[in-house]
């Protein structure tokens, strides 16, 4: 019953080293009872703009299934935690077998 609840989510995380960021991610969600679903550590990336006085850090990304409920507890521990600088926190609905890909088509309008 429990699991019907639980939604999946994408976690976007900038940590300043990557493996032990995906380790802090996966022990706060692992306290809550969170399913991870898939974790890629996408290595250290040259940030366009400096962010807390950094210009590069490493991108984490990790597929959870989690209770609604818990979600804002998640994030108040992810604020708290300082390897953590910046996370994007997004609901995630297409399977995740399932490519990345964008439409090609473009509306085509006739002038008459």
């Amino acid at each position: 019953m429990e699991e019907a609840k639980q939604k999946l989510y994408l976690l976007s995380a900038l940590g300043e080293n990557g493996p032990a960021t995906v380790k802090i991610i996966e022990g706060l969600l692992g306290g809550l009872g969170a399913q991870i679903e898939k974790t890629e550590d996408l290595g250290p990336r040259e940030l366009a703009q400096p962010v807390k006085k950094r210009h590069q850090l490493s991108l984490v990304s990790v597929f959870f299934a989690l209770d609604g409920a818990k979600l804002k507890q998640f994030e108040e521990q992810l604020r708290e935690e300082e390897t953590i600088v910046r996370f994007l926190l997004t609901s995630w609905r297409a399977p995740l077998e399932e490519p990345k890909t964008r439409s090609k088509t473009k509306k085509v309008t006739a002038n008459v």
